[in-house]
């Protein structure tokens, strides 16, 4: 018997330093099997874990099912295999299953690995048991289990929990300050994420690669420049702006606050860019609506042999739906149906040639290709219709995409917002009546429209007419002769765009004091001269603003850069980079 003990014990050891090499791994699995050699609660924990981390998860379960004996690291390294491939279901299920025929204490690791379970597919309710579980057994405090509850929290969106678990943590590492960064970032929260970054230097934890790519994502959604090339000079400084986190985190940042030379500058230093960053730069370039580096950077990463994602592919399409490029969208997305790039086309994919479409006026392919979807269409890809539309003044296919919209949907206030201004546009007040009286039953209400503008690392919001800053007066004295330069221009305020029954005079003056010619009034008066005035949009930017800013680049000089949700516009000279097609 000892003999027999000694031999299993021997294979388990030699299965444990051999683990990276998968054929003499098995071979070794096979002699065991000749040999008869007993199966020890030791040994099935190797197997397994062999198994398991190499993905091959029926031989795992087979063993699982079938040894004689076994121990609660059996279960431990399979349930964490499986968190680790993202199969939370699985994990929950074995672990019910391992309670059930080892009811003995799961350890800090295994409640890690459920709760990166949960994580993987935000499964809130199962996390809260875990969670609950943690605190019973007194693990929700340890480094290992309480990062891993914050990132659990986290990509559950639910940052405030997040924040409260990290808080209870007696000692934080450099990876729970991390993830709680990250989790205010991933959920739109840049300014706590920014918050907690400076603490974290502030208390002298230091600083790695995901804790700095995880603020420069922060500063990437938001579009602060000035915070993000900081952390610039910071990852330069310490050496992380190499690193593949920290170089496609800053080509992210730069592409999101408009300032693609540098993006792309990055991006060419990068020693070994990975797929991330290549889809970072792709997808730059489409948000400015430059179609033509993109099947550069596309053919290029053919020419590697690099493996293409569905993210790739996006950009792709969306640089050709923002350059007005509707047949060569056509011809990639007729690539991906036949399996040439070895993705095939989601509902995302097929949005973006709608769109393409839909802005070039050819109304009946557009429609046809949403009905000839393989998959089943969602409200986007009809409001996305509805969109061009009403930019083209197609009533008839118009309403019936906002009937499809508001089928999916009846809170789609964009929907309501588009209909209403389809009817007005066409003077039928009865019928905006209506969807206005529709919008106030059903409780919806109508997104406000903001702008905002950084300065010295301040955030400066404004709303159409907004009089609540502090610099109220000398906005407004700012905006008026703006008004009265561009007019000289040959500006003429576009009053067929303000869709309300009202007389001309008003209409003139609700044009006046939109939210984005508030925030450039402002950044005239306050932002360095010689640097770009940056304006983040909630909303598209309607036709009256973009003639006024165009203008208003050649008066004062300067470039002006409005990132709005569907794309950049980069203003100078009187120009703007979108060639007038948005």
């Amino acid at each position: 018997m000892g003999k027999c003990s000694s031999l299993s014990n021997y294979y388990a050891h030699l299965l444990h330093a051999l683990r990276a090499n998968l054929t003499t791994a098995l071979s070794i699995h096979a002699q065991i099997i000749k040999t008869n050699t007993p199966l020890t609660p030791f040994l099935t924990s190797n197997l397994i874990n062999l198994y398991a981390t190499s993905s091959l998860f029926n031989q795992a379960h087979h063993l699982l099912n079938t040894a004689p004996s076994l121990n609660p690291a059996s279960w431990s390294t399979l349930i964490a295999a499986h968190a680790r491939n993202a199969q939370p279901f699985e994990a929950l299920h074995l672990f019910q299953r391992m309670l059930r025929h080892h009811p003995s204490r799961p350890s800090q690791q295994l409640i890690a690995s459920l709760a990166h379970a949960c994580a993987s597919h935000s499964l809130l309710f199962p996390g809260f048991q875990i969670h609950g579980l943690s605190i019973k057994l007194g693990f929700h405090c340890m480094p290992f289990s309480g990062c891993a509850l914050v990132d659990m929290y986290a990509k559950c969106g639910c940052a405030l929990e997040s924040h409260k678990v990290f808080d209870e943590m007696p000692e934080r590492d450099e990876a729970s300050w991390g993830g709680l960064i990250c989790g205010y970032a991933r959920n739109g929260r840049p300014m706590e994420a920014m918050g907690v970054f400076v603490e974290m230097v502030r208390v002298g934890v230091s600083m790695n690669a995901f804790s700095l790519s995880s603020v420069l994502r922060a500063c990437a959604e938001a579009a602060l420049y000035e915070p993000g090339r900081a952390m610039h000079a910071l990852a330069v400084a310490i050496g992380l702006e190499q690193e593949a986190f920290v170089g496609c985190a800053l080509v992210d940042m730069y592409g999101k606050c408009g300032d693609i030379d540098d993006a792309r500058l990055i991006f060419d230093f990068i020693p070994n860019p990975n797929l991330a960053s290549w889809n970072a730069m792709i997808m730059a370039y489409a948000h400015q609506g430059s179609a033509e580096p993109v099947f550069r950077l596309f053919g290029r990463m053919k020419e590697l042999g690099l493996a293409l994602d569905e993210v790739t592919l996006l950009g792709v399409l969306k640089s050709c739906t923002n350059a007005g490029l509707a047949d060569e969208g056509l011809c990639v997305l007729d690539a991906m149906q036949h399996g040439l790039y070895g993705v095939r086309p989601g509902v995302c994919h097929y949005t973006c040639v709608v769109g393409a479409l839909g802005h070039a006026g050819r109304f009946e392919e557009a429609e046809g290709l949403i009905l000839s979807m393989p998959c089943e269409p969602d409200s986007t890809v009809w409001r996305v219709l509805l969109s061009a539309c009403m930019a083209h003044s197609n009533m008839e296919l118009g309403l019936h995409a906002g009937e499809k919209v508001l089928s999916f949907d009846h809170h789609d206030d964009a929907s309501y917002v588009m209909l209403s201004n389809m009817y007005a546009s066409a003077e039928n007040w009865d019928e905006v009546a209506r969807v206005r009286k529709m919008m106030h039953k059903r409780e919806v209400r109508k997104e406000a429209g903001l702008s905002w503008i950084e300065v010295r690392n301040e955030v400066h919001s404004f709303t159409a007419g907004d009089r609540s800053h502090p610099d109220t007066a000398e906005i407004y004295s700012n905006l008026k002769f703006l008004l009265y330069r561009i007019k000289e221009l040959g500006y003429e305020p576009d009053t067929g765009l303000v869709l309300h029954n009202v007389e001309v005079g008003r209409k003139k003056e609700a044009l006046s004091y939109h939210s984005e010619k508030l925030a450039v009034a402002f950044g005239v008066i306050r932002v360095a001269l010689g640097k770009p005035l940056r304006v983040i949009k909630n909303l598209r930017i309607c036709g009256d603003c973009h003639v006024a800013m165009k203008l208003m680049s050649k008066v004062v000089g300067r470039e002006i850069i409005v990132r709005d949700p569907h794309r950049y516009h980069r203003f100078k000279d009187g120009h703007c980079s979108c060639g007038d097609y948005w």
